[in-house]
């Protein structure tokens, strides 16, 4: 499978988006599948929130980590 990396320029539109993400939101947000989504907050150490069985990525962690890149 080829990887696939989002680039800085995809972080403009966070300003506009809520201040938690849900999976879904992510997806729309950074034009990916839900599979590859949920592989990118697993494998990258971004910092979630597990609710019961769902996702929730704060935009201030997308942010940290797309900065250390």
């Amino acid at each position: 499978m080829e990887e696939k990396y989002i680039s800085l320029n995809d972080m403009r539109y966070l300003k506009n988006c809520p201040d938690i993400l849900s999976i879904k939101e992510l997806c729309v947000l950074l034009n990916i599948s839900r599979k590859y989504a949920y592989q990118f907050i697993l494998n990258n150490n971004i910092k979630y929130k597990l609710v019961g069985k769902k996702y929730y990525i704060s935009k201030k962690s997308l942010l940290e980590f797309f900065e250390e890149e």
